[in-house]
């Protein structure tokens, strides 16, 4: 569903204008695709409707339960990954201030601080990136640098497989991709993404494939 979906919805009177002007300039202000967004609200829909029909004893469809406990899931690896660009921000700018925000937020989420900064300091290839370049890292990035490690070879569908079941689009993972400047290689009759190996990260390695 693009722009032009939205504005037949509106004309054929599913949505009304306040709606199709408030949902088009939401999505401009938060960067996301009008389809995006209508997907968000469904998925909170089926959320708040089946924790409702637990919590008065209700039965629930299976399908519907699984998609709950899965877009839950889903909710929670989003939830830490916001976490990480916190404590990332916090490393590239540390201050009183950023280290209370990042407690804080840690505290609400039920995240103790030592196991964040456990996880971000075991992938140490985006830390660099981050401290040294002060670049602040999406979630489809984050997930991309997270499940890559530099002159590894990874097959392009096993990444988009992997990133379309934590919620990303796969035009999403290809923008990241491009933004991170991973790059694309035909390896074995198949397509690959390989994070270009630093310069002066040592003596050079032959590509090693992975999965």
């Amino acid at each position: 569903m693009g722009n032009e979906e939205v504005r037949r919805m509106w004309v054929g009177g599913q949505i009304d204008e306040p709606t199709h002007t408030a949902l088009l300039k939401m999505c401009t202000l938060e960067g996301k695709h009008p389809t995006a967004m209508v997907e968000l609200a469904i998925e909170e829909c089926i959320v708040n409707f089946a924790r409702e029909r637990l919590k008065e004893g209700k039965e629930i469809d299976d399908k519907i339960l699984v998609t709950m406990l899965s877009l839950e899931n889903r909710a929670r690896e989003n939830q830490v990954a916001q976490l990480k660009q916190l404590a990332y921000s916090h490393l590239r700018w540390s201050s009183e201030e950023s280290a209370e925000r990042l407690s804080s937020a840690c505290e609400a989420s039920g995240i103790a601080v030592e196991d964040l900064m456990e996880e971000i300091n075991s992938n140490p290839h985006v830390k660099e990136l981050v401290i040294e370049n002060g670049q602040s890292l999406s979630s489809a990035e984050l997930f991309l640098m997270e499940n890559m490690s530099p002159g590894k070879l990874y097959p392009m569908k096993e990444l988009i497989s992997m990133g379309e079941r934590s919620g990303f689009k796969e035009w999403t993972l290809k923008a990241a991709k491009g933004k991170l400047g991973i790059e694309s290689r035909r390896e074995s009759k198949m397509w690959v993404w390989v994070i270009p190996k630093r310069p002066l990260a040592g003596p050079d390695n032959d590509d090693e494939m992975v999965f």
